[in-house]
C-alpha cells in the first residue's frame, strides 16, 4: 500500500514537472532573442542572414530581399502565385497584382494576412476567393548547410495552412525541407517533413506541442553534410540523418520560403468557421552558418607537408648530387626536430660547408614564402649565424621552419 501511494505521488510529481516545463516554455517562447552564437547542442555559428522586419523589403528586381511569387520572377500571369495541384484555395498577391498588399509591418512584426478577394476583382483574378502571400529569398540569398530559424506566432481556423519551409536554388523539387507546417483546425500539432527522390519519398512526424496560435515559438532547423534536425523551442522533433561521401539531394544551396495557404485534404476551408482575415506573425528569420573550426596542429602539419614536397622537388639526378642532397635532407628534418638553438647548433657542423649552403638557400627561398626579408635571417655574412638564425632567432619555436 505504502509503495503504491509512493509510485502515485512520483508520477504525480512527474506529470506537474512536465506542465511547468511546457508553461515556462512556452514563456520564454514569447519574449524576442537575440541571434545566436550556437546550436542548442553547442556548435558555433556565424550570423549570414536575418530579418528583423523593421521594415518589409520586397525585392523590385533589382533590389530587395523577398520575393513575394514562386519561382524566379521569370513567369508571367497569375501561375507561379498559388499551388492548386496541393489543393490550395488562395492566390498570392502583392502591389503589383491590382494593388493588393497582404503584408503589413507593426512594431517590427510582419503579418501575412489571407482575406477574401474583393468581389469586383475576382473575375480579373482568375475567380480565386481567397488572397494571401508568400515571401521567398530565391532572388537574394540561399545556403548550403546551416542553422534556420523563424519565430512567429500562427493562426487558428479550419482550412488554414501556414508553412515555413527550405526550396532548392536551382528550382528543382523535390527535395524540400519543411521546417513548419501547421493545419488550422489543430494548432497544437506541429508538422515537420523531408521530401526527397524522384518519387517524393517523405519522412516525418506529427509532434504534440503547446498552442502555437496563443504566443510566439522558434521554429529552426539543423543542417550538416549527413543530417537534418528539426527544433521547436530548443527541443529535437524529428532526425533524418544519410551517408556522407555521394551526392545527396541535400548537398545543394536552399533558399527561404514562407507561406500562408488555405485549405488541403481534410483541412478544407470552411468560411462559416473560420473568420477572415486571419494572419501569421512573423518575429524575425535568421540563417547561420557553421562556424569553422581551426586546428594549430592540423596547420603545423600541412606547413611542414609543403615543405617536404618543396625539398623533394629539388632532388638532383647525379649519383654524388644524391649523397649530398640526402645528407641536406637527413639534416634539414634534425632541423625540424630541434627544440633549442644548442641542439640544433651542434648538428649543423656535421654537414659541411657545402651543405649549409644548400639549406640555407632552401631557408631563403622559405623565408621569401613567409615575407621575411633576407638580411633578417643572413644579415650578418657568417656562415654559423647565417645557419644559426635560420633555424632559431631567439628559439626553436620561432623559427623559420616552424612558423
Amino acid at each position: 500500500m505504502l509503495s503504491s501511494l509512493r509510485r502515485n505521488a512520483r508520477v504525480g510529481l512527474r506529470e506537474i514537472a512536465l506542465a511547468l516545463a511546457l508553461a515556462l516554455s512556452s514563456a520564454s517562447a514569447s519574449e524576442p532573442t537575440a541571434p545566436l552564437r550556437a546550436t542548442p547542442d553547442g556548435r558555433p555559428l556565424v550570423l549570414s542572414f536575418s530579418d528583423e522586419f523593421n521594415t518589409f523589403r520586397r525585392f523590385d528586381g533589382r533590389s530587395g530581399v523577398w520575393r513575394t511569387t514562386y519561382g524566379d520572377g521569370t513567369q508571367e500571369g497569375l501561375d507561379r502565385r498559388s499551388l492548386p495541384t496541393n489543393g490550395e484555395l488562395e492566390l498570392y498577391v502583392d502591389p503589383d497584382v491590382l494593388g493588393l498588399n497582404p503584408f503589413t509591418i507593426r512594431d517590427g512584426i510582419l503579418e501575412i494576412t489571407a482575406q477574401p478577394t474583393p468581389p469586383d476583382l475576382r473575375w480579373r483574378l482568375n475567380n480565386y476567393a481567397y488572397m494571401s502571400g508568400i515571401i521567398t529569398t530565391q532572388p537574394s540569398f540561399s545556403q548550403t548547410y546551416g542553422y534556420f530559424e523563424i519565430r512567429a506566432k500562427l493562426p487558428a481556423g479550419k482550412g488554414l495552412w501556414p508553412a515555413f519551409w527550405l526550396l532548392p536554388a536551382d528550382q528543382t523539387w523535390p527535395p524540400e525541407i519543411d521546417v513548419l507546417e501547421v493545419l488550422g483546425d489543430n494548432t497544437a500539432k506541429l508538422y515537420t517533413t523531408v521530401h526527397y527522390g524522384k518519387n517524393n519519398t517523405s519522412k516525418g512526424i506529427d509532434n504534440i506541442v503547446p498552442d502555437m496560435s496563443a504566443a510566439f515559438h522558434t521554429y529552426a532547423v539543423e543542417w550538416t553534410t549527413s543530417q537534418l534536425r528539426m527544433i521547436y523551442d530548443g527541443q529535437t522533433c524529428l532526425i533524418d540523418t544519410w551517408k556522407t561521401g555521394s551526392s545527396q539531394p541535400f548537398d545543394q544551396p536552399f533558399f527561404i520560403a514562407l507561406t500562408q495557404a488555405l485549405g488541403i485534404g481534410t483541412n478544407q476551408f470552411d468560411p462559416a468557421g473560420t473568420p477572415l482575415p486571419a494572419a501569421t506573425t512573423v518575429d524575425y528569420v535568421r540563417a547561420w552558418q557553421w562556424q569553422p573550426r581551426t586546428c594549430r596542429l592540423t596547420r603545423a602539419k600541412a606547413r611542414k607537408r609543403r615543405l617536404t614536397r618543396a625539398c623533394a622537388k629539388r632532388k638532383p639526378k647525379h649519383k654524388k648530387c644524391k649523397t649530398r642532397w640526402r645528407l641536406i635532407v637527413n639534416a634539414t628534418k634534425l632541423c625540424m626536430q630541434a627544440r633549442t638553438a644548442t641542439q640544433a647548433a651542434a648538428l649543423r657542423p656535421l654537414r659541411g660547408a657545402d651543405a649549409r649552403r644548400r639549406h640555407r638557400r632552401a631557408c631563403c627561398d622559405h623565408c621569401r614564402r613567409g615575407r621575411r626579408r633576407r638580411s633578417e635571417c643572413h644579415g650578418d655574412g657568417r656562415a654559423r649565424r647565417r645557419s644559426l638564425r635560420c633555424v632559431s632567432a631567439a628559439s626553436a619555436a620561432r623559427s623559420c621552419w616552424s612558423r
